[in-house]
Order: structure tokens, then C-alpha cells, then sequence
């Protein structure tokens, strides 16, 4: 009989200790996707600042391309004329 409630002890206490562990390894699981979460966020606003900069930026570059082609033309029709 005492056997028997040594092995039932034991494996309580196995159980206990592997119910633990699981909670442990949840909480750690938990506070990994809280990261994730975080990150990923962080990534989508700056992936949005950087595509509205790049926005900005091809809409400078194309305004000065076109004020380059602009006085690029007035020089021609000057020289027509000169």
C-alpha cells in the first residue's frame, strides 16, 4: 500500500511539475506574439512613411525633371529666335 501512494505522489507531482511548465512555456508563447504583434505594426507604419516619402520624392523628381525640360524648351525657341 505504501508503494502505491509513493507511485501516486510521484506522479502527482510529475504532473504538477509538467501542468507548470506548460503554463511557463503558454505565458512565454503569449508574450512572443505580443512582440510579433508589435513588431508587425511597427513595420506597416514605417513601410507607410517610407511609400508616402517615396511618393513625395518621384513627385519632386518628376516637378524638376519637367522644370529642366521647361527651360530646356525656352532655351531652344530663344535660340530660334537669337
Amino acid at each position: 500500500m505504501t508503494r502505491i501512494k509513493n507511485e501516486l505522489t510521484l506522479n502527482q507531482e510529475q504532473l504538477m511539475n509538467t501542468i507548470q511548465q506548460k503554463v511557463k512555456m503558454q505565458i512565454e508563447i503569449e508574450e512572443w506574439q505580443e512582440d510579433m504583434a508589435c513588431m508587425v505594426s511597427q513595420n506597416v507604419r514605417l513601410t507607410s512613411r517610407l511609400a508616402t516619402s517615396d511618393t513625395k520624392m518621384n513627385q519632386r523628381t518628376a516637378n524638376q525633371r519637367k522644370i529642366r525640360l521647361s527651360e530646356w524648351v525656352r532655351q531652344k525657341v530663344h535660340n530660334m529666335y537669337t
